[in-house]
Order: structure tokens, then C-alpha cells, then sequence
């Protein structure tokens, strides 16, 4: 029973991580995608050129997710360091969560609307993200909150039904781990987060694109620059 235990724990955690990795793959490069597109052919969108920009540099985005990875792992271990420091800590780790969200989004811009290699693509997310820090901290608390409220008004029908359940369970002595209700409201519950968790990464994707193309502007003034080349021509 151990065994079987520990088996299906790995391959849930297995399951978990191909889950997370092949949504945070599919989520970033159709959001970035879509929204290079959007401002590149003022506001048309062509589904094909979407596809292509995927294609072009699917090596590009599989190399920055397990960077993105990694720069997740790290994170946690500075968290549990934070978790130490009281009262502070907690606003450190949720400033450096914001902070590393926010690279990663403007990295996939990057990627996509200037096709830059990984490492140059986080380069300029870096540069943009720490030039412009507080602006991007309160961006990322304010998507931050509207996620999590999106998440739990998801989440919190199928949990309010399971604690009904439970309660009634209890007061009944029914066994509520070998209930076949009980597994399908948690399967449910579990694939109703999944989703919610895909939408709101997308969300913030389409957020973080928003700001992106914010931050650029800011710096290289591309669009005033064509505006006035139009005024030019047409004077």
C-alpha cells in the first residue's frame, strides 16, 4: 500500500509539473503571439503569422520556460530564507514573485515582437523590469489580487459543495476517502483550478504584453516616431 502510495504521489507530481510546463509553454507563446501581431499589423490579427511566430521560435521558448523554471526553484529557496526575516520577509518575497513574474512576461514580448535570442530577451526584460522597478512591483500586485479574487469565485463552488459533503460525512460516519462522490467533486474541483490557473496566466500574459509595450515606448518612442514620419509625408 506504501509503495502504491508513493507511486501514484510521484507520478501526480510528474503529471503536475508536464501540466504546468506545457500550459506556461502554450499560455506565454499565444498571448506574446497574439499581441506582437495585434501592434505589429495595427490591430488586424492573422492567425497564420501567429502560428508562425510559435513555430519560428518554439526552441527559443522551450530553452526560456526551463530558464523560467529554474529562476521559480530559485525563488522559492530566497523565499524560505525571507520566511525567516519577520514582517519584512513577506513583503520581500512578494516584491521578488512580482519582480521575476514580471521578467518572465517581458521576456516572451521580447521574444516575439523583437525576436531576440533567451538570453537577450531576458536581458532587456531585466533591464526594462529594474529601470522601471515600483511600476512594475504595483503592476504586479494589482494583477496579482485580480487573479487570485478570478481564482477563488472559480474554485470556491466545487470546494463549497466537498465541505457540504464532508460535513454531512462526518456526521453520518461515512467514509469519506473511499467516497466515489467524494472523488469526483475533488477531480472536478482539481481540474476547475487547472483551468483558472491556465486563464489567469493567459490574463496576465495579455497584462504583462500591455506593459511591455508600455515600457518600450517609454524608452524608444517608436510609435510618436512614426506618427511624426506620417505627419512628414503627408505635409
Amino acid at each position: 500500500g506504501g509503495i502504491d502510495n508513493e507511486s501514484y504521489l510521484i507520478f501526480g507530481a510528474v503529471l503536475l509539473f508536464l501540466i504546468v510546463f506545457s500550459t506556461t509553454l502554450i499560455n506565454y507563446s499565444f498571448s506574446s503571439a497574439y499581441i506582437a501581431d495585434y501592434v505589429e499589423n495595427k490591430g488586424k490579427i492573422i492567425p497564420r503569422t501567429i502560428w508562425t511566430k510559435i513555430q519560428v521560435n518554439i526552441g527559443t521558448i522551450i530553452l526560456f520556460v526551463l530558464l523560467g523554471i529554474m529562476l521559480y526553484i530559485a525563488y522559492f529557496i530566497i523565499s524560505v530564507l525571507f520566511a525567516i526575516i519577520p514582517v519584512v520577509g513577506i513583503f520581500a518575497q512578494y516584491g521578488l514573485g512580482f519582480l521575476i513574474s514580471a521578467i518572465f512576461g517581458l521576456s516572451f514580448m521580447s521574444i516575439f515582437f523583437r525576436n531576440k535570442s533567451a538570453g537577450e530577451a531576458f536581458s532587456e526584460a531585466w533591464d526594462f523590469a529594474l529601470s522601471n522597478f515600483w511600476k512594475v512591483i504595483l503592476f504586479g500586485l494589482v494583477i496579482g489580487i485580480l487573479n487570485l479574487m478570478i481564482t477563488m469565485l472559480i474554485v470556491s463552488f466545487p470546494t463549497f459543495i466537498l465541505s457540504i459533503y464532508t460535513y454531512f460525512s462526518v456526521q453520518s460516519e461515512v467514509e469519506i476517502l473511499s467516497s466515489v462522490f467524494a472523488s469526483i467533486i475533488f477531480t472536478i474541483g482539481l481540474a476547475i483550478f487547472i483551468l483558472a490557473f491556465i486563464y489567469t496566466q493567459a490574463l496576465s500574459q495579455l497584462a504583462y504584453g500591455i506593459l511591455y509595450f508600455n515600457l518600450h515606448e517609454n524608452r524608444y518612442n517608436l510609435f510618436l516616431r512614426e506618427r511624426i514620419e506620417q505627419i512628414g509625408r503627408h505635409a
